[in-house]
């Protein structure tokens, strides 16, 4: 039946049955794809990265009135200013590891909430069925596209990130239509940098449309409340000692590493070298090309614009993958800013019907999104790696060893931890990365070891791969020798190094021990007798 013969008094009412129909689907994807970690796991719920695990960690502290991951010192590993305050008042309680979870899974419906919304505004808010059917069509696509699924089950803020990028091109897209600014709008702008930093990118642009639409006390007081706490914040890293961003944002840019702003240029170009950097370039591009149309109203080529900016900024200054959360804000803004010119389009060039619309757009989901499609596989596999190698590793330091430690990723080390993690990977303790810096020019390794005495570590639990050099006098008493398949991480060895015959005596009966209870694919190997270390091949 064509959709010039379907009712068309399908109204409000049934516009709202296209939602719960939406949101019934992605809770029933959300279910299955948990399960399916459950299983991977042997039942424990683990999130497929290691890096939630860190913002825990910090919620912990904040919670006892100190910011950072050891108790005793500060620390700016977490890549949100917002996240972990938000999960601090739950750490108490049992249940703080999901929250996280139950967080994403809400922000996500809220995603595919203003998925719909955008979808059916460019459409004019449609009474027919078969428009109707078409939003509901486009929001569907753009949960694969927008890595939504992943998004939920990683443990980070990404899913809220979306979610505020979703919902401020929602409102400048209404404020274009009657006028009037949405009371929550600029809230949403000033909040999307502080859950993360990239959102500067649309929030900047966004409040800078909300000034230029006449709505200049919003746009001052949205612009001066996002200084004020971004500043605040900013002023307590420097007051500690962490740098003017924390470390984690710093890595990202290139700043840790002592590159500095320099290369954005030659980023943007290996950015666009890349599968995912090319395709947000062209829909930069595109959108670009949308706002400069005369023949289009103000606000729908301002709003082009910002989508525009973004691609450029994320190009220039961002990063792509880690299951695809990186780059997922500036492909989404991108995304919905030109899906609304084209629904504005083919609606007033009369297509014929829904099912063609849908096909043109289900191809562009699988051309843009396609990488994203084995994100759900790839986070199933991190989960269980997790699982394998971090979690039971924790239960093993926490439970047996019960000292401190030094590892190279953080996270589930760290969660619940009461004893020191000196963190080798840079993240929580700025002196490691200058150290590291030295290390990488002279290839020695005797700020590992300098290091580890100051901090009163005596057991390293790292991958060896990660480093150039090992400190010589160290000896490696067990090695877990990780047996991935398809999508695992890289390394090969998680490597358990004694720095004294001491430590060495006293850990070996407790690592033969683990080795017993050790669940999953991987294989403690561990040393025959004290004195009797393992090879130190990596």
């Amino acid at each position: 039946m064509s959709p010039e013969i379907l009712p068309t008094h399908a109204g409000r009412g049934g516009e709202r049955a296209w939602v719960v129909a939406l949101l019934a689907t992605f809770a029933a994807l959300c279910g299955l794809k948990i399960a399916m970690m459950l299983r991977a796991t042997g039942g424990t719920f683990v999130y497929s990265l290691d890096d939630a695990y860190i913002h825990l960690s910090v919620a912990e502290n904040i919670a006892r009135g100190h910011y950072g991951v050891n108790a005793t010192e500060f620390s700016a590993p977490s890549s949100s200013i917002l996240w972990p305050f938000l999960l601090a008042p739950f750490t108490p309680f049992a249940f703080a590891t999901y929250v996280p979870l139950v967080s994403a899974l809400v922000t996500s419906a809220g995603c595919v909430v203003f998925f719909h919304r955008i979808a059916s505004d460019a459409l004019g808010r449609p009474t027919d069925l078969a428009r109707q059917a078409l939003a509901a069509i486009c929001a569907l696509l753009l949960i694969p596209l927008t890595n939504l699924i992943g998004l939920t089950v990683n443990g980070m803020e990404h899913s809220l990130q979306l979610l505020l990028t979703a919902s401020a091109i929602s409102g400048l897209m209404r404020e274009g239509e009657d006028g009037k600014l949405p009371r929550w709008l600029v809230p949403v702008l000033v909040l999307g940098p502080l859950i993360r930093y990239e959102n500067l990118a649309v929030s900047i642009p966004g409040l800078a449309i909300v000034w230029l639409r006449g709505h200049r006390r919003g746009a001052v007081q949205g612009a001066a409340a996002l200084a004020v706490v971004g500043l605040l914040f900013t002023l307590r890293l420097v007051v500690n000692g962490a740098g003017v961003l924390p470390v984690s944002v710093q890595a990202k840019l290139g700043l840790a590493s002592g590159e500095g702003f320099g290369p954005a240029l030659e980023r943007m170009f290996t950015n666009l070298r890349s599968r995912q950097g090319a395709i947000l370039g062209i829909g930069a591009l595109a959108a670009a090309m949308v706002a400069v149309d005369a023949r289009l109203p103000t606000t729908q080529r301002l709003v082009a614009g910002l989508g525009a900016t973004v691609g450029a900024l994320h190009l220039a200054a961002g990063r792509f993958g880690w299951l695809g959360r990186y780059e997922i804000y500036a492909v989404a803004a991108v995304t919905l800013v030109l899906l609304a010119h084209f629904l504005r389009r083919i609606d007033a060039g009369g297509w014929k019907t829904t099912l063609t619309r849908s096909a043109v757009l289900g191809c562009g989901t699988i051309l843009v999104g396609q990488p994203n499609f084995t994100v759900p596989i790839r986070s199933i596999v991190g989960a269980r790696e997790n699982y394998e190698i971090h979690f039971q590793v924790r239960d093993f330091v926490v439970n047996r060893y019960q000292g401190s430690i030094a590892v190279c990723d953080l996270g589930i080390m760290s969660y619940r931890n009461p004893s020191y993690v000196l963190d080798f990977g840079g993240l929580a303790n700025r002196e490691v990365q200058e150290a590291r810096r030295v290390s990488e020019r002279t290839g020695t390794a005797a700020y590992m070891a300098d290091l580890a005495d100051r901090y009163g570590v005596r057991l390293a639990i790292i991958f060896p791969e990660w480093f150039p050099s090992l400190p010589e006098h160290w000896r490696k008493v067990a090695e877990l020798r990780l047996n991935g398949g398809r999508f695992a991480r890289p390394e090969k060895t998680l490597g358990f190094y004694a720095t004294d015959a001491e430590t060495e005596a006293r850990v070996l009966p407790m690592l033969r021990d683990f080795a017993t209870t050790l669940k999953g694919r991987n294989q403690l190997v561990v040393s025959a007798t004290p004195g009797d270390s393992l090879p130190a091949s990596r």
